[in-house]
């Protein structure tokens, strides 16, 4: 049962400043409560990290009470199933928020020009790729843009094979596709989401290391057909 008014004040005191668990005391309730209160009332928090400290120790909490009871314990996977679907939930509520989303983007990105994390990224990614069963996990079918890409160069003739499943790897990376006529071409499909622009960079040098000339195409530029058609004939008369 939700106070109404308890939650009108609430509200009130988050939104002045307060976090989740100085605005549950100043009410006198547990901010896992308030957590739920909000959510309810589609009430907005301002970070991920604050929900997932409420969710983490309500989760905790709730364990240590179901692990008393020898008939009534949750094995290790059941709890991440579980930790899981409520973390998985809020995501999509955040990220349906376009201001939420900008920042989550913004701090991606922010991240990814940070030179070590980069060089971890790039570390973690050459061991990992020289794993097949890795790399078959986590590519096992093409993404919505990438597919449309294939059907792309499908209905048009043109000569790019998909390899991003790993079936490809130059130096511990995998381009999108690959020119199969022999022409050392590859093509990159980047998204905004997981690219800053210094990646277009990055990889054209990274492949020009082993006489590979690459195509960067956008997402956004999947709109514009005609036009994406004209760049990625271009780019294969460059080796002609």
């Amino acid at each position: 049962m939700i106070d109404k008014e308890l939650l009108a004040q609430a509200e009130q005191l988050y939104s002045s400043g307060l976090s989740l668990t100085q605005s549950a005391a100043a009410i006198g309730i547990k901010a896992g409560r308030l957590y739920y209160w909000f959510g309810a009332d589609n009430f907005k928090l301002r970070s991920g990290k604050e929900a997932y400290e409420v969710v983490s120790r309500y989760m905790k909490k709730y364990m240590a009470q179901r692990w008393q009871n020898p008939n009534d314990r949750l094995n290790s996977q059941e709890y991440r199933q579980i930790l899981s679907d409520q973390l998985s939930q809020r995501s999509k509520e955040w990220w349906a928020d376009p201001k939420m989303r900008t920042q989550k983007i913004r701090a991606i990105e922010k991240a990814m020009r940070r030179p070590h994390i980069r060089k971890l990224q790039s570390d973690l990614m050459k061991g990992k790729n020289n794993d097949p069963e890795f790399r078959r996990l986590l590519h096992q079918k093409p993404n919505k843009p990438e597919q449309l890409l294939i059907n792309l160069f499908t209905e048009h003739s043109l000569p790019f094979r998909y390899v991003g499943d790993g079936e490809f790897i130059l130096g511990g990376k995998c381009p999108d596709f690959l020119n199969t006529n022999g022409a050392k071409q590859v093509v990159e499909l980047f998204g905004r989401y997981w690219h800053p622009e210094s990646d277009v960079t990055t990889r054209t040098k990274h492949f020009a290391q082993y006489g590979f000339s690459t195509l960067i195409i956008w997402e956004n530029e999947l709109k514009d057909i005609e036009r994406l058609l004209t760049n990625v004939k271009a780019f294969l008369e460059e080796e002609e």
